[in-house]
């Protein structure tokens, strides 16, 4: 089985093994990093920004709102980006139409916006006049796409012009940007990138260097120690921390554990959601983690994990 998630999350590492995310860790092809994105409890709705005089500040609003909307796919677009996009009247003022990506094989972003700009009556005229602003390039025909190209799309609609926040670092949908120019159509590319970046690390980092993005969590005490010897303790963090390792999950696709941690817990390694541990309008996942046990000396022969009719499992092992 080939395994490329865009987000992983390695669970109840013992602390002794922790890596620093500047240094290069000796197991496999992981690398491990540090979540770096803006805390869920600073994620608001999305609303739309205040009237500003400078158009490069309006231009950066607009797609921090962009952003903010895309948010709300973070749980339930993967393999795919998180995407947002917005159309605002020629005034600077007035969002005429907006979209994110909601679900794998579900209108991309653009053609969300589109939709709702076609239910609210709005004519090619007025797209024309308009500024649209979009996350990530508008994606380009490519291998096995399931979905209309979103490039020309917006050139179908009459866009003119656009704001792009980031490029797409996939080879096989990106040159929607360079599509867009040739068809005459103004693009600036970069609006707001860093904070686009910061919501799309796990994605890009997973594109460019073509290895899943990984967290490692651990909770230890402040002498180095995980639990007790004669294993009285279930939980040694509090129910705060706990809440967040459950929004980490909720974000990944899989979730890996060693044997030790396998037969000694007996962890279930499931999602247990709450919708109100999210910002207001996030779609809640559907899918099941992959649990994933590196267990190279065969140990693990019994245990919740084993059963797969609650999620799907892959033991890792030299056998």
């Amino acid at each position: 089985m080939r395994i490329c998630p865009s987000y992983m999350l390695a669970w109840a590492v013992p602390a002794a093994t922790f890596v620093p995310p500047t240094t290069q860790p000796a197991v496999g092809a992981l690398v491990l990093r540090r979540a770096t994105y803006a805390p869920f409890h600073e994620l608001r709705v999305a609303t739309p920004p205040r009237l500003c005089t400078a158009d490069g500040e309006m231009h950066e609003r607009w797609m921090r709102y962009a952003i903010r909307l895309a948010e709300r796919g973070r749980l339930t677009t993967c393999p795919n980006p998180w995407v947002g996009c917005v159309i605002v009247d020629s005034d600077g003022e007035t969002v005429l139409a907006e979209g994110f990506h909601e679900r794998k094989g579900g209108k991309h972003a653009e053609a969300a916006a589109l939709a709702d700009a076609r239910a609210r009556g709005l004519t090619p005229e007025q797209l024309g006049r308009s500024t649209v602003y979009v996350t990530l390039e508008p994606c380009h025909r490519g291998p096995g796409k399931t979905t209309p190209p979103c490039d020309e799309a917006l050139v179908g609609a009459g866009v003119r012009r656009l704001h792009v926040a980031l490029l797409d670092p996939d080879p096989d949908f990106g040159g929607g940007v360079a599509h867009l120019r040739q068809e005459g159509v103004e693009v600036t590319v970069g609006t707001a990138a860093a904070d686009a970046e910061a919501s799309l690390r796990p994605y890009l980092y997973q594109r460019r260097r073509q290895r899943p993005w990984v967290v490692l969590k651990v909770a230890s005490s402040s002498d180095g120690a995980i639990a007790c010897e004669d294993g009285s303790s279930q939980w040694i963090s509090g129910t705060q921390a706990r809440e967040h390792s459950q929004r980490l999950r909720a974000e990944s696709q899989a979730i890996i554990v060693g044997s030790g941690t396998a037969t000694v817990d007996q962890p279930r390694l499931t999602r247990r959601l709450s919708p109100q541990a999210f910002p207001q309008g996030w779609l809640m996942p559907t899918s099941t983690l992959l649990r994933v046990i590196l267990d190279g000396r065969g140990r693990l022969a019994e245990g919740p994990l084993l059963d797969t009719s609650v999620a799907p499992t892959l033991i890792c092992t030299t056998d």
